[in-house]
């Protein structure tokens, strides 16, 4: 008897110690990777989770920037127009603008050769009033840079070529001097921001990227 009472000891002593290891083998194998968020792609879960996602480039999200040093030439007062956002491609055709210190100025934008550009007040003992027959071309800017700018100075583009506000327009007041040897540029004209050196105020429409017809730029 006493040995029968031993021997069924033993034999659940000897199980208790091997069950654990039985189980950890059938046991599935643990994994720290979360479910995809939105569901499995395919089984109407949300859409695939973040298979397929657009993930912007860094650099579209800068709305504007100051690049000191950047112009070497220090004309002045100057405006640079570009045929592609953030500042690339070419030049707009007659888009380095370059404008006494004091000047205001306001004009359209050219549709042909023979038009006129700017009707230009400067501000001087003289009081002089001349126009430019250089007009940027039309409906082709996206971005642009700024340079030799004091506080204060306001430019505007409009869609319209009577600078009504009817369309989309954009106005962009200087809030601290932007010295002639130093830049700023903004990347596109359908966002508002504000920073240290520029407010920007976009009313949008239906877009004023590649559409500018006309420019004043004025004292605020």
């Amino acid at each position: 008897m006493y040995k029968k009472l031993l021997t069924l000891t033993l034999a659940a002593l000897l199980y208790l110690c091997l069950a654990p290891a039985s189980n950890a083998q059938t046991r599935p194998p643990r994994t720290d990777t979360p479910p995809p968020r939105g569901g499995d792609p395919g089984s109407g879960g949300g859409g695939g989770g973040d298979i397929g996602r657009h993930v912007p480039d860094p650099a579209s999200l800068i709305r504007g920037q100051f690049i000191p040093n950047g112009n070497p030439t220090n004309k002045g007062l100057e405006i640079i127009l570009y045929e592609e956002n953030f500042a690339q491609g070419d030049i707009v055709d007659n888009g380095d603008i370059v404008l006494p210190y004091n000047a205001t100025a306001k004009g359209r934008f050219r549709y042909s050769e023979g038009d006129l550009f700017l009707h230009l007040i400067v501000h001087g003992n003289d009081g002089l009033e001349y126009e430019n027959t250089k007009a940027p071309a039309n409906d082709e800017t996206r971005s642009l840079k700024i340079s030799g700018m004091f506080a204060g100075r306001l430019i505007t583009f409009y869609d319209n070529p009577s600078a009504q506000t009817d369309d989309d327009w954009i106005e962009i007041l200087v809030k601290k001097a932007i010295p002639p040897t130093d830049f700023y540029q903004i990347n596109s004209y359908q966002k508002s921001f504000e920073d240290e050196y520029v407010k920007v105020t976009y009313h949008e429409h239906n877009g004023l990227d590649g559409k500018v017809s006309y420019i004043n730029v004025d004292k605020n």
